[in-house]
């Protein structure tokens, strides 16, 4: 790896950006959140499953000592990383991401893998800003600079790893959606569901939900196939969650469609299988199913998001993130969960290209 100053600027997220961003940013960027954490457990094993209440801290001089520096350091704060993910703790993000940028900045054998966490927080982070009745940059701050920026440097630098990349292009999709060109973020979305493995194929349907056409739900419906093959139930140790997640996600798109039946019948099977595999925030079913009987959606040009659906789905909202992650295990990413679901091997073909992309 090219480890010359201007390489490792180029790696952490926020480094290089086009003017237009800078200028959003300028205008909507905050003094970061002070930081609390319930239950916190700096010498906690690292490779533990995430849970609500934990909350993995790694000491700020462990950060800054070059003798720790290391594998090791790293997955403890992919430890914390995950942990503040599943406990949506927004306000301890900019604590970790500090710590987080200023070893990638000091420690030029960092893992491109602590660029991607970065990346990945700023879109946690980013759900903020689209969780009310009206969008709000001003919580978006540096994070949509994190964000936006950080995923080509993950395309680019973790051009093997199958999560990373879709995380990568399905980001610099929503960036192309809420930003312009339109046809750019388009074309990111075709290029996930053309990796290998069913990861891009099963997160393209969350960003073609949040398109003002209905063609595009219509099309996002059709690459789940009812969340029955592999498309949703295949998962890994770091996401055992998922197949519920995607449940909810396609109620979600049967409902903005007007299909309330299937609606109800896809928020039961999700119940169900809540249920059968534990999952802790079974409560959040009834909330949707309740939210979305009633939920009435206008153009977003209304709010400045020219071809947006708004509101946002709310399976984008502040906390959906713990949604799939939570009981999930740091430095896990891309083993397959040791008690798969039904399904999970069921490979099917891909629906014909979308007809929404000529218009």
């Amino acid at each position: 790896m090219n480890t010359t100053p201007s390489a490792r600027a180029s790696r952490r997220p926020g480094a290089r950006f086009g003017h237009t961003l800078r200028a959003l940013i300028a205008a909507s960027a905050v003094a970061a959140l002070g930081c609390g954490s319930p239950d916190a457990a700096p010498t906690a094993d690292p490779t533990a499953p995430t849970r609500v209440g934990l909350l993995r801290v790694v000491p700020e001089a462990r950060v800054d000592d070059p003798s720790e520096w290391g594998p090791s350091l790293e997955l403890a704060l992919e430890a914390e990383f995950w942990d503040t993910i599943v406990n949506s703790d927004h306000a301890h993000y900019p604590a970790w991401r500090d710590k987080t940028k200023r070893y990638i900045d000091a420690n030029p054998a960092a893992s491109p893998k602590m660029t991607l966490y970065v990346t990945a927080g700023g879109v946690f982070q980013m759900t903020r800003a689209f969780s009310g009745p009206e969008p709000d940059l001003a919580l978006a701050g540096a994070d949509l600079v994190d964000a936006l920026a950080g995923a080509p440097v993950v395309a680019r630098e973790l051009p093997d790893d199958p999560s990373a990349q879709v995380f990568a292009h399905n980001t610099l999709a929503m960036r192309g959606l809420l930003l312009g060109p339109r046809a750019a973020g388009l074309d990111e979305l075709e290029t996930m569901l053309g990796l290998p493995g069913s990861e891009g194929r099963a997160a393209a349907p969350f960003t073609y939900g949040m398109l003002e056409d209905e063609d595009a739900v219509r099309y996002a419906i059709a690459l789940t196939e009812g969340c029955e093959t592999f498309v949703c139930n295949w998962t890994t140790e770091l996401a055992p969650y998922k197949p519920i997640g995607q449940l909810l996600m396609l109620a979600e798109l049967h409902a903005m469609v007007g299909e309330q039946t299937e609606m109800d019948a896809t928020l039961d099977r999700a119940a169900a299988l809540a249920k059968v595999r534990g999952w802790p925030f079974i409560a959040r079913i009834d909330a949707l199913r309740a939210t979305l009987r009633t939920r009435t959606y206008r153009p977003g040009a209304e709010v400045g998001l020219d071809g947006i659906r708004w509101p946002m789905p709310v399976y984008s909202d502040e906390v959906n993130c713990s949604t799939c992650h939570v009981g999930g295990r740091p430095g896990s990413a891309g083993v397959p969960l040791a008690a798969p679901y039904p399904g999970a091997d069921d490979v099917t073909p891909a629906p014909a290209p979308p007809s929404f992309r000529t218009r």
